[in-house]
């Protein structure tokens, strides 16, 4: 009986997701979001002849996000950067209800010597500020 009931909700699972699956090439609508990053990571040992990087790790709430490039800018001036996760929202689909997480390494080209706080843009006031990148100098 357990059986019989667990394969005819696995049956009606997949059924929904394959007409969700055909629905999607026909209505598969895009919306460019942004997401909140669950964290960011700055590695150490950089100096300003390299080419520096982050790595951003943020979270897909079901099925229906996909991942997108990152939006970032750096502020030479005032050694920051802004880091806006960012995903694609498919509408019109089923959904399955599964968070996943996802990371993302974010190329930032050779910069000048300063530690840089990194700062994910649409986190909370008071929690915007998840990292700090410091670039050497090459000169010994």
């Amino acid at each position: 009986m357990k059986l019989t009931l667990a394969f005819g909700l696995a049956l009606l699972v997949l059924a929904q997701s394959n007409a969700g699956a055909a629905q999607s090439s026909e209505t598969r609508i895009a919306n460019l979001v942004a997401m909140e990053t669950i964290n960011i990571y700055a590695p150490k040992g950089i100096s300003n002849k390299d080419n520096a990087h982050i790595l951003i790790e943020a979270g897909l709430p079901n099925t229906c996000y996909e991942a997108a490039f990152p939006k970032f800018e750096v502020d030479l001036e005032n050694l920051k950067i802004y880091v806006t996760a960012q995903a694609y929202h498919y509408v019109g689909i089923f959904c399955g209800s599964i968070f996943r997480t996802y990371t993302q390494d974010i190329e930032l080209g050779i910069l000048p010597e300063g530690n840089y706080d990194v700062i994910d843009v649409d986190a909370p006031k008071g929690s915007q500020r998840r990292a700090v990148l410091p670039i050497a100098s090459s000169e010994p």
